[in-house]
């Protein structure tokens, strides 16, 4: 399988060019800053609609509004989250004048401006610095690309590095590391795509032990065997590999190998790999989680998919039924032709009516299969099954029903767009006037569908029964 590693936290989601090489400050093995640990656990967070979706950020940070350009409010919501007081602005450049931070050198975690259109119009972009080549800022940010992501930016727009006064700088600054380049080649075998075939390999050899589907590149050194690079390739894009083997063979004036499995991941086929083309590399860290692995086991895990922490737990979360699916299964009560004062309006009401005052959740999984199998009985509060009473009178027939089916949908329309609330709690913007919008067409549907107003005090009934019933 080819790793993901465009998409791991040991490398960004796309390339940054010829000579961009970033060491262990990717991988998150070196000490980071606090707000820098809890920034990568969003890696992957992606805006809904036009700067949509980021309540949350907009919260911790203190500042902003849906709609604003968000990388300024991602940085001051991490910053925030971990007790540092931010600029609380969502301009990216006001870092560059806010009391609270102070220019310092690159270092792995402070926060990086850069200016965009121009230098002097104000504009610009705001992320948190995990290192640096001569061409590139290698950036964690947010609104990147509409998401929060690690990816390359032009060093020559960089307008200042900053960090919070008062906070103990406990890494070192950055030194840009030394980039080598040589001619490369392709080596070994891999079905993926492609079937790479190469004749003067066997399958699976490798000085490293590893099967061809974990392989990486290969240098004449020998000492830096199971070590780790970042590899440039010919059409710009880098990738994160260990060395798995000992070439190419000196005879040939080349100085590194690649892998059929990761010169596919890069892009090529056999027939478009770019032989005797330049290569650039330089030592990188492992992922993050392979630490303490040797250095197969590192291959091997790497080429089974990155490793990566998950997401903060925000802790369990009641699971809400789709939007309008309780409308649904009143739809379909309503269009049976059994339905009396025993039927499923009396327990559905019930619960629905629970469901708005209480604010829990109806179980429609247990209420589902006893609307679609009705001659099973229902199951009413007092947990004493009950037949159905028949009917020859088609419910949708009622004037009742029918005018408030027709309520119903209409609610349900204005729902739809907007223009109301949705109900019971649910939704992305839950109103009380949206549960009056849905209740109302339900509570009277369902007394045409029983009997007329004269079944309002049975119903009444059976409500105060199910509300004075003792919780355990």
């Amino acid at each position: 399988m080819i790793p993901s590693i465009a998409n791991s936290l040991a490398f960004p989601p796309r390339g940054f060019g010829t000579g961009s090489a970033f060491g262990s400050s990717l991988s998150g093995t070196m000490s980071e800053p606090a707000w820098l640990v809890r920034a990568r656990t969003f890696i992957g967070f992606h805006e809904t609609g036009n700067n949509r979706g980021i309540e949350e950020f907009i919260s911790e940070a203190k500042t902003g509004s849906l709609g604003d350009p968000w990388c300024a409010i991602f940085a001051n919501a991490m910053l925030e989250s971990v007790g540092v007081r931010g600029t609380r602005s969502p301009a990216a450049r006001s870092f560059e004048d806010n009391a609270n931070f102070s220019s310092t050198q690159p270092i792995v975690g402070c926060i990086v401006t850069f200016w965009r259109v121009s230098p002097d119009n104000g504009q610009g972009h705001v992320g948190f610095f995990l290192g640096q080549d001569a061409n590139n800022v290698q950036l964690l940010s947010g609104n990147d690309d509409d998401q929060v992501e690690i990816a390359p930016h032009p060093r020559s727009r960089v307008t200042g590095y900053w960090w919070p006064n008062g906070v103990p700088i406990q890494a070192q600054p950055w030194t840009d590391p030394t980039v080598s380049s040589g001619r490369g080649s392709c080596y070994s075998q891999y079905s993926g795509k492609y079937n790479w075939v190469d004749r003067g390999d066997r399958p699976n050899s490798n000085a490293l032990g590893v099967p061809d589907s974990a392989q990486g590149c290969a240098f004449l050194d020998r000492s830096t065997l199971g070590d780790w690079f970042v590899v440039t390739a010919p059409n710009g894009k880098s990738l994160l590999m260990p060395q798995t083997d000992i070439g190419p063979s000196r005879s040939t004036g080349r100085q590194i190998d690649i892998s059929a499995h990761m010169a596919e991941a890069f892009g090529y086929a056999p027939s478009t790999f770019p032989t005797d083309s330049i290569f650039t590399w330089v030592p990188a860290a492992p992922p993050p989680g392979l630490e303490g692995l040797s250095p197969k086991q590192q291959a091997i895990q790497w080429a089974n998919g990155p490793v990566r922490p998950g997401p903060i737990d925000p802790g369990p979360q009641q699971k809400v039924p789709p939007d309008n699916l309780l409308l649904i299964l009143l739809l379909m009560m309503l269009s049976k032709d059994q339905l009396m004062i025993d039927g499923p309006a009396k327990m559905l009401l019930p619960l629905l009516l629970q469901s708005a005052l209480r604010g829990t959740q109806v179980d429609i999984n247990a209420l589902l299969p006893q609307l679609l199998y009705p001659q099973r009985g229902l199951m009413p509060a007092d947990g004493v099954t009950k037949p159905l009473a028949p009917s020859n009178t088609p419910v949708l027939s009622k004037p009742s029903v029918q005018l408030s089916v027709a309520g119903l949908g209409l609610s349900t329309i204005l729902q739809a767009l907007g223009f109301v609330g949705t109900p019971f709690g649910m939704g992305q913007n839950p109103s009380d006037y949206g549960t009056l919008a849905t209740l109302v067409p339900i509570i009277t549907a369902a007394i045409g569908a029983t009997g007329g107003f004269g079944a309002l005090g049975s119903i009444a009934s059976g409500l105060l029964s199910a509300f004075r019933r003792p919780t355990t």
